[in-house]
């Protein structure tokens, strides 16, 4: 996180914070765990989602402070979108692969040579 590692807050500071919001407790909740991991990240992470207490605090928060808790959370919410657009793109990658190999597999198979035979050709670059 650039906001972050700039160095502005520590944890604790940003904790006192987020205990002076008007968000229920469950969203103080997530905002701790978002907090913990700004610098050590780990896997709880993945299960808070960033963009509804981001524009809840935006709506509420009152203090300077917040406007770089607020811009920590926007941060965190643009690296998961980020991250999902990679995801997605990979799986649509694996996804034409299949459909290649598969497409590859069956014109191979109607002059009755195999997957096998193929590898071995490849591998021997004969094809």
């Amino acid at each position: 996180m650039k906001t972050w590692i700039e160095g502005k807050y520590n944890e604790w500071q940003l904790k006192e914070v987020v205990k002076h919001t008007r968000l229920n407790r469950h969203e103080r909740e997530q905002l701790y765990v978002i907090i913990d991991n700004l610098k050590y990240p780990c896997m709880a992470i993945n299960k808070v989602d960033p963009s509804n207490l981001f524009e809840t605090l935006e709506q509420t928060h009152a203090e300077p402070m917040f406007d770089d808790l607020i811009r920590m959370l926007g941060e965190l919410n643009d690296l998961k979108l980020t991250n999902l657009r990679l995801e997605e793109e990979q799986v649509r990658q694996e996804k034409e692969e299949q459909v290649r190999t598969q497409a590859m597999t069956n014109y191979f198979a109607k002059f009755g040579i195999t997957d096998q035979e193929v590898m071995k050709n490849l591998q021997g670059g004969k094809i």
